[in-house]
């Protein structure tokens, strides 16, 4: 039944008809308008600058972000909790952008990687994430990119300077320690590990991506 007021005219607009498309090729832009909705219900600010980075928490309850930054105040990570949309502080470490951001699976640690070729670690203390670690000139150059092993135990980072580092973190007091160091033939941009645990995947700037895995005769990792 519609509403209308007392010239007969509708009080409020009729909702859309959505059904469902069915495409045998990549849609293109023109598709994704018209048969996709995605509504915009909250905008966050606090930001400078244009966003390099947006993460969640694994259970879902902190967002982590970070811009474009040149300062230690520009480079700041800002925390969200997506249940009220406000601020749940400023993590202020960095002196350039951070490039990526990574929760642990447990939601103890947030890792932060940054073009002023340190990492950060920060662990949660009730509500709060508080500096646990930071790590000073880790790789020659930018470090572009940070994961996690699905057991938490490790942290990987990969930089510029075509290599791979794998740190490991140990027990409740969470030392970090340079486990292995794998050498790439070109910068190393992106990672990721698979939630098996014994393969992580590396792409490279020209297009390459490796696998790695842990060799039978020793601890340290092999492609």
């Amino acid at each position: 039944m519609t509403m209308v007021d007392e010239e007969g005219r509708a009080l409020f607009e009729p909702l859309p008809v959505f059904r469902p498309h069915v495409f045998s090729s990549p849609p293109l832009e023109e598709n994704l308008l018209q048969a996709t909705l995605w509504p915009e219900i909250m905008k966050l600010y606090g930001h400078g600058n244009e966003l390099m980075t947006v993460t969640c928490s694994n259970k879902g309850d902190v967002i982590a972000s970070a811009c474009k930054g040149t300062s230690v105040d520009t480079s700041a990570v800002r925390l969200w909790d997506s249940k009220t949309w406000t601020s749940r502080g400023v993590l202020k470490a960095h002196t350039l952008t951070v490039t990526q951001l990574a929760f642990s699976s447990n939601d103890k640690y947030l890792l932060a990687v940054s073009r002023d070729r340190q990492w950060t670690l920060f662990r949660r203390q009730g509500d709060e994430y508080v500096l646990h670690v930071a790590y000073p000139k880790a790789h020659a150059r930018i470090l572009w990119a940070g994961v996690w092993s699905p057991d938490d135990k490790y942290f990987a980072t990969a930089s510029r300077d075509k290599t791979v580092k794998i740190w490991r973190v140990d027990g409740d007091e969470g030392k970090v320690t340079l486990h292995t160091t794998l050498t790439c033939p070109g910068s190393a941009t992106a990672l990721a590990w698979w939630p098996g645990g014994n393969v992580l995947a590396v792409g490279e700037e020209e297009g390459r991506i490796s696998l790695w895995a842990p060799s039978p005769s020793s601890s340290s990792l092999s492609s």
